[in-house]
């Protein structure tokens, strides 16, 4: 996939456009894992929290042939505030603001994550003042390729690439 699918979600806001790389990145290929959010405790509303994208592999193809992960980027939503990445070994977190919320990208800084090797990312945060569920539309990128953690439940069915989420109370 070329471009960034979260600066395309974001510019066009619609869920056509998450529908449309959604089917864009089942056709160019299917992952079967997902990417888990944890938090240090239950999300309330206005609180300090941490939270834990959890990855079980690299990305997949459609031949099912596994990649190694260089590159992870979230979208957090405007009424995240305070976000930061600390530290994680042997990569780099860097996060920015966005027309609609906060950018986390991690980077490899050499070694990169095995195709087969399960990783965590952690994120602080000030959760969102108003209590819902909120979506972290969630890139995973291995070796050239891309997966795109975006895809919202329909009638109760879960997607091939389901869209990490996180309840605040």
């Amino acid at each position: 996939m070329t471009g960034s699918t979260l600066e395309l979600i974001a510019k066009v806001g619609s869920r056509a456009a998450v529908l449309a790389v959604g089917i864009t990145v089942v056709v160019a290929g299917t992952a079967y894992a997902h990417v888990e959010p944890t938090t240090n405790g239950t999300p309330k509303a206005g609180a300090k929290g941490v939270i834990t994208l959890h990855l079980e592999h690299g990305c997949e193809d459609a031949a099912g042939k596994l990649y190694a992960t260089d590159r992870i980027v979230t979208q957090l939503p405007k009424s995240f505030s305070d976000v930061k990445a600390p530290a994680h070994t042997g990569w780099t977190g860097i996060v920015a603001a966005t027309r609609t919320g906060t950018r986390v990208t991690w980077t490899a800084k050499g070694a990169t994550l095995g195709k087969h090797t399960p990783g965590a990312f952690t994120m602080s945060v000030t959760y969102p003042m108003k209590a819902g569920t909120y979506g972290l539309p969630t890139v995973q990128y291995c070796a050239g390729r891309s997966t795109a953690w975006i895809q919202k439940s329909v009638g109760g069915v879960e997607p091939d690439l389901p869209l990490p989420t996180l309840t605040v109370k």
